[in-house]
């Protein structure tokens, strides 16, 4: 064996290693990034349980509560601004294209445009509060793991039974201290009430809203109802879907801060 042959045998090898060196690497960096935690709301007070064991109380518990729900709602907030984007790109895009075969004039064509902007900026700040959310969140938890929230996490939560009601005229009250803090507790407990009533009411027709969105899209598709008149109806339901999440976000907050006042 000649030199020559000697060193592009022994180059061959080198490639070799570095080959299945970085195949290595990438299929451990690829096991990495699929290491992602489902996480509902009794898989994060146990893992604060184990990583935080000294640092835990009621209080803290609340406050992990309170991030979760949060975390939950903005991760489904996304959700429905990414579908009414994808709506909004569309009707931009045929919006030009009818532009241009004289359907529809310059004005009605920025009309498409300035509504996708709009809900592009809507579909980004959520993206970004869902960061930060997320963040929060596991800044109480005390982990850098990959989470993800599970199907069942979204919901109300619902308070104890055995919770206590403050009354004003308790004679008991003899400092300005009781008398604000009771205060508070009787307005957080109207606040649950409104958002519970409106609760009641989105949850009574969520299920149409998703009845329309597909009876108007099978519509379209068979051409039986026009384009703007099909973006208008799926756009509406889409809000209606933001506005409950909204208000489910409002209770779930608001019933965290009641439960702060139970002995």
């Amino acid at each position: 064996m000649n030199i020559i042959n000697f060193r592009i045998i022994m180059l061959n090898t080198r490639f070799k290693i570095i080959y299945f060196a970085l195949m290595l690497l990438i299929c451990y960096a690829s096991g990495q990034e699929n290491e992602i935690k489902i996480l509902r709301l009794k898989d994060a007070l146990e893992l604060a349980h184990r990583n935080l064991p000294d640092t835990l109380s009621e209080a803290y518990d609340n406050n992990i509560k309170s991030a979760y729900y949060y975390w939950i709602y903005n991760h489904n907030r996304i959700k429905v601004l990414k579908e009414k984007k994808l709506l909004y790109k569309d009707f931009m895009v045929i919006s030009g294209l009818h532009f241009k075969s004289g359907e529809i004039n310059l004005m009605k064509k920025s009309l498409a445009e300035i509504e996708y902007f709009k809900v592009e900026s809507q579909y980004s700040n959520a993206q970004n509060d869902f960061l930060i959310s997320e963040n929060n969140l596991k800044k109480f938890l005390y982990t850098d793991d990959k989470i993800l929230p599970g199907n069942d996490s979204l919901g109300k939560y619902y308070l104890p039974d055995n919770i206590i009601s403050m009354s004003l005229q308790d004679s008991s009250i003899n400092n300005y201290k009781d008398f604000a803090a009771q205060n508070d507790y009787q307005n957080l407990g109207l606040l649950l009430e409104k958002y519970d009533i409106q609760l009641e009411y989105y949850e009574e027709i969520l299920s149409l809203a998703q009845k329309l969105i597909v009876t108007t899209r099978l519509r379209y598709n068979s051409e039986d109802i026009e384009y703007f008149h099909y973006i208008n109806i799926i756009s509406s339901a889409l809000n209606f879907k933001l506005e409950y999440l909204k208000s489910l976000n409002l209770y779930n907050q608001t019933a965290l801060k009641i439960e702060m006042y139970i002995d």
